[in-house]
């Protein structure tokens, strides 16, 4: 009989463990669902252009490889991206290699978030594996980076690894942790320096004697200094005030002292953030959370320094700034860590909750720096409230946290209408109009599912529904990731336009006004000027000032306009440039001038016959909407050619 029970409560125990599994199954599903849903492909965007140029500059360094940008870059060399990613274009093709970097790179951070998510803390991880993933992930000014960025450039790999070495030393894996620190700084020493500085940071915590190694590195540093070793050398050495004055003009943010004062609201909440979860914490991850927040700080604070005081040319392009990025995920998941125990908490708790909810979405206005800090202060049972807080006021708070999270994202929601329809010949990308959106609710639907638990409706489901649904979500996820527009995508493709190249004729550079990767993509050859060719400009100070020269020549000469310099000054561009025999001929007229211009023109507009300029239609229509206040909006679908040789 009781060999019988035994048996009986053992096949319980092994049916529960299946129902557990599929249900942490199903769960994993609908999350790497929601992760690639917020972390869509937009095609080669952003610094991802840099890099996927790069990789065409190596394989043609006769063609691509004589633009400037890559002439004169020191930057590259610092990674095996760049490698990477030329052996899989010359195998591939442009956007094929673009994708697979960047799928490999999202596998690689979802991994490891739901890896350290894990360390954390045992309970609902993969709810608060999922508010790691949808906040708010922007850090430094004017909301360029964020953290896990779907682009293909060495970045989110760099990150990710950093994210495994951490989840590594709270697994007491030491060695693991530091080989995983040093994979993360081949791909991107800025990144990683993150990662090191906060395991540093907890060595010195748990034996002081760790700090003997810092005092011994900066010996060695100041003596490497002194005879001039290579990269430190730059240490000490004052960038001069051409180049300074140019770094601020067009690379504003290198330079802390000049974000706008928005861009530290969200760092404020996140910090308050990590220390309301270190507080909630066990010992070894209070250590992670809070040296990630003292590494962040001091970075910040080099970075100002030398932005502000001594313009150290080392310093400088160290970018220490970056650092914050960690900070910015750990405060994901301490935030993760307050909603669990919040919302097991009291009335006043749940409060606290509602006012975090609060803070972290409405974390572009300073309201936020005071919410979060409210939702401190009545956590930690600091402040005591005078009014008596019962069960019914928690819920009305939390209710009216929700409507007011829902309010503003159901009105953005209505004008992605016009968006979706696009325009004749021309197809947007959508999803991240959409989480511009709905980013918001999906944070407090997660925050919401990590402090209370799923719904009983939805846990009163057959498990087989669950799951069939999860596995739909992410087959739906997995066709819509891929989110580059119709423009982007023909671009991406990298098909060399025959047609164009045989009118422009001669060899030689091409001014393509308002382009970035066109003349690589379509046509293998360098390009004259186009403002991405400053990005790498503080590790190269010939790189700075002769793209400094020819962008003022061209704003002089009509032919471009302030944000060739100005980058950030959110000032208007103007798409369609008008192009007329002066300014033609004084450009033509330059020893270095350009093999051709091409400038895009209105439909209806009238080119002076002086030009002999040729129309080319491009394969795709380009599209660019109002933004920032710093473009107007327009649509490209043909250009004017004008070849230098016709002007001389």
């Amino acid at each position: 009989m009781a060999a019988a029970v035994e048996t009986d409560s053992a096949t319980e125990t092994g049916g529960r463990r299946k129902v557990e599994e599929a249900g942490a199954l199903s769960a994993a599903a609908a999350v790497a669902a929601l992760y690639a849903v917020t972390h869509p492909f937009d095609g080669i965007a952003g610094d991802s252009k840099i890099y996927m140029g790069r990789a065409l500059a190596d394989l043609d360094p006769g063609g691509v490889g004589r633009d400037l940008m890559f002439r004169l870059d020191q930057q590259s060399g610092f990674s095996v991206f760049p490698k990477i990613a030329a052996w899989l274009v010359a195998h591939t093709s442009l956007s094929a290699a673009a994708m697979l970097l960047v799928a490999a790179s999202s596998i690689l951070w979802f991994s490891a978030g739901v890896v350290l998510t894990g360390q954390v803390a045992r309970d609902r991880v993969w709810s608060r594996a999922a508010i790691a993933f949808v906040a708010p992930a922007f850090y430094g000014g004017f909301s360029i980076l964020r953290y896990a960025e779907p682009l293909a450039e060495p970045r989110p790999f760099a990150e990710a690894f950093v994210v495994f070495a951490i989840a590594a030393y709270l697994a007491e894996r030491r060695l693991t942790a530091l080989a995983l620190l040093v994979l993360a700084a081949l791909f991107h020493p800025l990144m990683a320096a993150a990662g090191v500085g906060v395991l540093y940071f907890c060595l010195c915590a748990e034996d002081r004697r760790w700090i003997a190694v810092a005092i011994t590195g900066l010996i060695v540093v100041s003596i490497g200094a002194v005879v001039g070793a290579p990269v430190v050398a730059r240490l000490g050495v004052i960038v001069d005030p051409d180049w300074f004055r140019f770094l601020e003009d067009r690379n504003a943010y290198l330079l802390p002292r000049l974000w706008p004062a928005t861009a530290f609201v969200l760092p404020a909440v996140q910090a308050l953030t990590l220390l309301l979860g270190a507080a909630y914490a066990g010992a070894a991850v209070r250590r992670v959370l809070v040296s990630t927040l003292a590494v962040g700080l001091v970075g910040l604070a080099v970075a100002w320094f030398v932005s502000d005081i001594a313009h150290d040319l080392l310093l400088l392009q160290l970018q220490t700034w970056r650092m914050w990025w960690l900070a910015g995920f750990a405060s994901a998941l301490a935030l993760g860590l307050c909603a669990l125990r919040l919302g097991a908490g009291s009335p006043r708790e749940k409060i606290a909750l509602a006012l975090l909810v609060l803070s972290w979405t409405f974390s572009d206005s300073w309201g936020a720096v005071a919410l979060a800090a409210l939702a401190f202060v009545v956590a930690r049972a600091t402040l005591r409230l005078r009014l008596d807080v019962t069960d019914r006021v928690a819920r009305l708070a939390l209710i009216g946290a929700c409507c007011a999270v829902v309010a503003p994202a159901a009105m953005n929601l209505t004008q992605l209408v016009e968006l979706v329809r696009g325009e004749p010949g021309y197809a947007p990308g959508v999803l991240d109009h959409l989480n511009l959106a709905a980013g918001d609710v999906l944070l407090l639907v997660c925050v919401l599912l990590a402090a209370f638990g799923a719904p009983r409706a939805l846990a009163r489901l057959p498990r087989g529904l669950v799951a069939a649904f999860s596995v739909i979500a992410l087959l739906g996820a997995g066709v819509l990731w891929n989110d580059a527009n119709s423009y982007e995508a023909a671009l991406d493709k990298g098909v060399r336009q025959v047609d164009l190249d045989r009118l422009i004729g001669a060899d030689g550079d091409v001014l393509w006004i308002d382009a970035t990767i066109e003349p690589w993509a379509w046509l293998g050859r360098p390009s004259w000027n186009s403002y991405i060719q400053a990005a790498g400009s503080v590790f190269s100070r010939e790189l700075a000032m002769t793209y400094l020269e020819r962008a003022r020549f061209l704003i002089d000469d009509g032919l471009g306009d302030a944000t060739l310099v100005a980058r950030y000054a959110n000032r208007q561009r103007v798409w369609h440039r008008p192009l007329t025999p002066r300014n033609v001929a004084t450009l033509c007229a330059r020893a270095d001038a350009p093999a051709a211009i091409l400038a895009a023109v209105a439909v209806d507009a009238t080119l002076d016959p002086a030009l002999k300029a040729h129309i080319w239609t491009p394969p795709a229509v380009r599209v660019e909407s109002v933004g920032g206040g710093e473009k107007e909006a327009g649509r490209i679908e043909r250009y004017a050619v004008v070849r230098c040789a016709d002007h001389r």
